[in-house]
């Protein structure tokens, strides 16, 4: 399931109308980030187009947000170009990492 797939559901199937009303607006944002995904092959540039794009009133606290949009920014992009990956055995690790931990892949080039 997707996460369209994901809050398509909670919009319509909500019993909450306000439930219903926050999952309607996230999914026309899952869906902008989505297209700015399919047509940016650049993930940097992607970042830097998508972070801003309305996540909140006016962006104004988007900021804060940042630590959790730009991974989720990241997974669009990776899911929009799968050419673009890189290989998990030979490149570092960016993501998910406990600050101050070996960031080395565990698999010798």
């Amino acid at each position: 399931m997707t996460i369209e797939e994901y809050l398509g559901q909670i919009a319509e199937n909500s019993e909450s109308y306000f439930q219903a009303h926050l999952a309607k607006e996230d999914l026309l944002r899952v869906e902008r980030l989505s297209a700015m995904a399919a047509a940016t092959s650049d993930l940097e540039t992607l970042q830097k187009e998508a972070l801003y794009s309305g996540w909140t009133p006016g962006d104004l606290r988007t900021g804060e947000l940042k630590d959790v949009l730009l991974p989720l920014i990241a997974a669009f992009h990776a899911r929009a170009h799968p050419e673009s990956r890189a290989d998990p055995r030979t490149s570092e690790k960016r993501c998910c990492t406990t600050p101050g931990a070996d960031t080395r892949s565990a698999t010798p080039s």
